[in-house]
């Protein structure tokens, strides 16, 4: 994700993320989500690993596109707030791609006190659901603190997380991506995601397939 810093964010950001923790952040932000606030279907329990994976529940927007596929969109503006609030972090970025964002552990000086995994903040910002009005659904999730991106989903699924240089949908734009095979034998509502990809300056995509349903992705991010 790219971030642009006008004048009027910088004075914002305080009211903005204020406003997100009261209106829409779990009790703890950086608590585990609870099943149903971009954790997974509605009813459905996460995984033990997926308990460490937590973040804010945002503000959103919602839309279908014409192949039927619903998608759910962050408010840009709460993302922002919560990135530039986390701005002493410098990131990981390229350090981090093709790492697993519940147990990889960042360890800036100062100490245990101070390292973190980039699961931690992590946030929903891209949701993508299958057509016919479908609870199941794919997740990019994005780290503010790490500024990386992975995809999130249920095991039925393969998933995959695209890198681009651009927003823009040309082909050329692909710089590169992160996979998780699915797993036929665990409970189909079992949480699993990718691998990290570096998103500092850069653009991503989740996306989730099977032989049935073929590949359905997120906008990019």
């Amino acid at each position: 994700m790219i971030i642009r810093r006008g004048r009027r964010l910088a004075a914002g950001v305080a009211a903005v993320v204020a406003a997100t923790v009261c209106a829409s952040a779990p009790a703890g932000a950086l608590a585990a989500e609870a099943p149903g606030a971009g954790a997974a279907a509605p009813g459905t329990e996460a995984g033990p690993s997926e308990a460490r994976i937590s973040g804010w529940t945002l503000p959103s927007r919602t839309h279908t596109r014409k192949d039927g596929v619903v998608i759910r969109e962050a408010e840009p503006a709460a993302v922002q707030a919560l990135v530039v609030a986390a701005a002493a972090n410098p990131g990981c970025g390229y350090a981090c791609e093709g790492e697993d964002p519940a147990s990889y552990l960042i360890t800036p000086p100062g100490g245990p006190s101070y390292w973190y995994r980039c699961g931690d903040d992590a946030v929903t910002v891209r949701e993508a659901y299958l057509p016919g009005g479908s609870s199941t659904k794919v997740e990019l999730r994005y780290s503010p603190r790490c500024r990386t991106a992975w995809a999130r989903g249920t095991t039925p699924f393969f998933l995959y997380t695209y890198s681009y240089w651009s927003r823009t949908s040309h082909d050329d734009n692909y710089r590169t991506h992160t996979f998780a095979g699915r797993n036929l034998h665990v409970p189909s509502y079992t949480v699993h995601w990718t691998a990290m990809v570096n998103d500092a300056g850069l653009y991503a995509r989740a996306c989730m397939w099977t032989e049935g349903t073929g590949l359905d992705c997120t906008s990019r991010y």
